[in-house]
């Protein structure tokens, strides 16, 4: 076999095991999950860890971070990049607000909580859209109070962005996040309001698919 043959081979292998649509797919993932897991996290393997979450099948996201507290998961980047928040905003994009896994949901919280704490800097690292921003208040539930855990969260977060507005070297990009979600957390906090109103419907669409993923031979769901 040509080695662009064989590269080609591992590609189409390796995409096969991404999109986890069968049973074979999904225990190779499990297994693969299982493999990063015996691992000591790495900066270099944040790619891998992110293509696994993106998937959303539970079964592998729970065996790559067995043994981790899924909220200090990204702990060992030291240094954000806008890579890594850019692939994480795009996860959050694309699940309905109810079929996130919770384990994932929980590591993307905990990085941002670090990022964006110290607001300006963070969006100096990694500017954000309006579009991102909402990305995230739409997993707030509104069905459940602040104390809610995912709730108190997302609501610390966006805390954090509104500050943007404040800071004296703010620029326009800045203050339109920070007001954005300021009017996220006003439309979450006041009972005659809703996220409809911050927020457009599709982003605000649940799933209607809330399953953990195809189960691979031999696993289980903790």
């Amino acid at each position: 076999m040509a080695k662009e043959e064989f590269n080609r081979f591992i590609q189409n292998t390796m995409l096969e095991i991404i999109e986890c649509k069968d049973v074979r797919s999904s225990s190779a993932l499990y297994a693969y999950a299982n493999f990063l897991n015996r691992k000591k996290t790495r900066y270099e393997d944040i790619p891998l860890y992110l293509k696994i979450l993106k998937t959303n099948n539970q079964y592998a996201i729970d065996a790559l971070m067995r043994g981790h507290v899924a909220v200090k998961f990204f702990d060992f980047i030291r240094v954000p990049n806008i890579y890594v928040l850019k692939g994480i905003f795009e996860i959050l994009e694309l699940y309905g607000k109810n079929s996130l896994s919770n384990q994932t949901l929980k590591s993307f919280c905990g990085f941002f909580k670090r990022v964006y704490r110290m607001a300006a800097e963070g969006f100096r690292i990694c500017p954000l859209t309006v579009a991102e921003v909402n990305s995230l208040g739409k997993y707030l539930d509104e069905k459940k109070t602040q104390n809610y855990y995912f709730n108190r969260e997302i609501l610390d977060i966006l805390f954090f962005l509104t500050e943007l507005d404040d800071d004296c070297e703010s620029s326009p990009e800045m203050r339109v996040v920070a007001r954005q979600a300021s009017r996220i957390r006003s439309d979450f906090f006041d009972q005659k309001r809703s996220l409809a109103q911050s927020m457009t419907e599709v982003a605000l669409n649940k799933s209607t698919d809330e399953g953990p993923g195809i189960s691979p031979e031999g696993a289980f769901v903790e």
